[in-house]
C-alpha cells in the first residue's frame, strides 16, 4: 500500500472517530459544481485541500 493511500486511510479513520473536522483540514469549501475551481485553487498554491459539499 502506498503512503499516500495510508494517509488517507488515516484521515478517513480520523474523521469517523470525530477527531477532526473539516475546518482543521480544508481551507476551502465548494460545492460539487465548483469541484474544477477548487483543482485549479490548490494548483495556484491559493488552497491547501478544498472540501466539496453537495
Amino acid at each position: 500500500m502506498s503512503s499516500e493511500v495510508r494517509e488517507l486511510l488515516a484521515v478517513i479513520k480520523l474523521f469517523c472517530d470525530r477527531m477532526t473536522g473539516p475546518g482543521k483540514d480544508f481551507d476551502k469549501t465548494l460545492s460539487l459544481d465548483e469541484a474544477a475551481d477548487g483543482t485549479e485553487l490548490m494548483g495556484k498554491r491559493e488552497a491547501v485541500n478544498a472540501l466539496l459539499k453537495p
